[in-house]
């Protein structure tokens, strides 16, 4: 198996960053040898909430975002997947 991924993400607002991504997978070996899948995940993340804001000096905080994957090839293993993340900042 061997995956791609490209992302592209803009900033709405001061907390909103709303992206898009494609990724691919390749097979090689196992039962789908020789197929590939391709998802375009539209989402939304958001910016550092500080865990401290009055504090000028912390950095530390959290993002979080969702997005869907939704499959745009013709073979894929799934369809329609709710992706979520989230990122500790320090």
């Amino acid at each position: 198996m061997c995956p791609i991924s490209i992302f592209r993400q803009y900033h709405l607002g001061k907390y909103l960053w709303p992206e898009i991504g494609t990724n691919a997978t390749y097979f090689f070996g196992g039962k789908n040898d020789g197929k590939s899948q391709n998802f375009v995940t539209p989402g939304i993340m958001t910016s550092r909430f500080k865990f401290h804001p009055k504090d000028e000096r912390s950095r530390s905080g959290i993002a979080v975002g969702a997005g869907m994957q939704i499959a745009t090839s013709g073979f894929h293993s799934y369809n329609h997947q709710l992706v979520l993340t989230s990122r500790f900042i320090f």
